[in-house]
């Protein structure tokens, strides 16, 4: 939203976000404008090889977007990607962490 609280970005994830090693391709979630007639950027969450998803939690992420994007909304789309993160590929630790 921006500061008139006005919808601006459209988000499109994939159709099942997978993790672990069975899932040897990149996830993405496309960016597009409000009216949803083009991608504009997009962050993938990257596949780093069998070994290193095996042997580890850490994932890789990449975000691109126009330069010319307001710097509120690039602020915004950091943001989304630590929240695609944490409820997409963190679910495991968060299911051992309820109470």
């Amino acid at each position: 939203m921006d500061s008139g609280h006005q919808e601006t970005l459209y988000v499109e994830g994939p159709l099942c976000v997978c993790q672990g090693i069975c899932c040897t391709w990149d996830q993405e979630f496309r960016i597009m404008p409000q009216d949803r007639n083009q991608e504009i950027g997009k962050i993938t969450k990257q596949w780093t090889g069998i070994v290193r998803e095996m042997t580890t939690d850490a994932d890789n992420f990449s975000i691109s977007f126009p330069m010319d994007l307001d710097v509120r909304m690039k602020a915004v789309l950091l943001g989304l990607l630590f929240l695609i993160d944490f409820m997409h590929f963190e679910q495991k630790q968060n299911k051992n962490n309820r109470r």
